[in-house]
């Protein structure tokens, strides 16, 4: 038994032309007084930390190439930092907000009045306790959602939510996340892009969550300035009606174009289609002619009566492939059988030595199955199955005195 596996190489992109700021929190002194956001994009969008409670670094970073230093740590108490308004943060075209985070599983306080969604239809809103973790202000209007933009952090679900205001009376709500309260680091982002029907688009870890179409709204971006970790808004009374975020945040990066699983701080795409170890066997390939739309019932038995069935193929009016596993055990006589018809004889067909590609598969899953001629797979030849939650198998006719590399992936 040979087991095939493809080296996948992971790589991070660099910053891209359209980064608009770049929070990467690379210092060298990790648990110590953080007093500025440095924007290492280039284009001078520093951030400022305010609080009775300085923020602090913590060597305890996503795990993924590239993605090195230290990350921010927010103690949910009097701490936030303030990264000033500019044009750049109010786009005309596509855009994208992206960031780590790994929600801390206690929380410094409790109960109190709030609402993240006040009056939006969405029952799962409505909450008594939420945790702001990015927001920028807008001073010019009444928003929505009291703010341009926010991150809010629901511990009660694990659930962060984001909503965006389109001006007094318009905006959208998304559940940005699956449960974050796992004690590990998730990359979240929200892609605008700005197309025909104007899309937002959700990800959590390099796989699209959710999307939808918005038309071509005029957002509320106004002149406030970005807040992290402290909630934008305030009541009449000048009181904070939501809390500040408890937890890490790293890689908060602002882009002027529409970023994907590729192209997001880190490159998910070998992350999220890890390659599976499938075992490869001998097989025989039998080849007929099939008519189009009839149905043939392969045999496999040691007398001219046929035996046992191995399966049921559909003709599509030209020559058909069975591929049979080969084993000590097995017969060596095939028989192709058009249901319900009478055959006098056996059928015709062709013996092929072939690969057989065993793995186990998941219900509704998409798998893609490339083969290569070497192991860097720089011309790979795909294939995809739908999985049905058992056992699969792909056939493929050998060549003799040729090598070949195999790598089954979740699509």
């Amino acid at each position: 038994m040979k087991r095939f596996l493809l080296t996948v190489l992971l790589v991070v992109l660099p910053l891209r032309a359209g980064t608009v700021a770049h929070y990467r929190f690379e210092r060298s002194k990790p648990n110590s007084p953080v007093y500025e956001l440095t924007d290492s994009s280039g284009n001078g969008h520093h951030g400022a930390v305010v609080g009775q409670e300085l923020f602090e670094l913590t060597p305890d970073v996503p795990p993924y190439p590239g993605v090195t230093g230290e990350a921010l740590d927010l103690r949910g108490r009097f701490d936030y930092a303030v990264i000033p308004h500019h044009a750049d943060f109010a786009p005309t075209g596509s855009w994208t907000i992206e960031f780590f985070i790994k929600a801390d599983l206690f929380h410094q306080e409790s109960g109190g009045e709030t609402n993240i969604a006040k009056g939006y239809p969405s029952a799962s809103m409505n909450t008594n306790l939420a945790y702001t973790v990015l927001a920028k202000q807008n001073t010019n209007e009444v928003t929505r959602f009291g703010s341009a933009w926010a991150f809010h952090y629901l511990p009660a679900e694990g659930h962060l939510v984001f909503t965006i205001s389109h001006g007094t009376n318009g905006g959208q709500v998304f559940t940005a996340s699956s449960d974050l309260r796992d004690g590990k680091w998730h990359h979240i982002a929200i892609v605008f892009a700005a197309s025909q029907f104007s899309e937002i688009r959700v990800f959590q870890d390099g796989f699209r969550w959710q999307s939808s179409n918005i038309g071509t709204p005029s957002f509320a971006w106004g002149n406030g300035p970005i807040y992290v970790g402290a909630w934008a808004r305030r009541d009449f009374g000048g009181s904070i009606q939501d809390r500040n975020f408890d937890g890490f945040l790293d890689e908060i990066r602002f882009s002027d174009s529409a970023l994907d699983t590729e192209t997001f701080v880190v490159n998910f795409a070998p992350f999220m289609f890890q390659p599976i170890v499938a075992e490869a066997f001998m097989a025989f390939e039998l080849q007929f002619e099939a008519e189009a739309g009839k149905i043939y019932r392969i045999e496999n038995g040691n007398s001219e009566s046929g035996g046992w069935t191995l399966g049921y193929v559909v003709g599509e009016g030209g020559a058909k492939s069975f591929f049979h596993r080969r084993d000590f055990f097995s017969p060596p006589n095939y028989r192709v059988v058009p249901v319900g018809e009478a055959v006098a004889a056996p059928a015709s067909f062709a013996k092929f030595e072939a690969i057989e590609l065993r793995f186990q598969s998941e219900p509704n899953q998409l798998f893609l199955i490339k083969r290569c001629e070497t192991l860097n797979c720089l011309n790979a030849e795909e294939v995809y199955l739908l999985g049905d939650g058992a056992k699969m198998s792909y056939f493929e006719r050998t060549v003799p005195n040729q090598s070949r590399y195999y790598t089954i992936e979740r699509y």
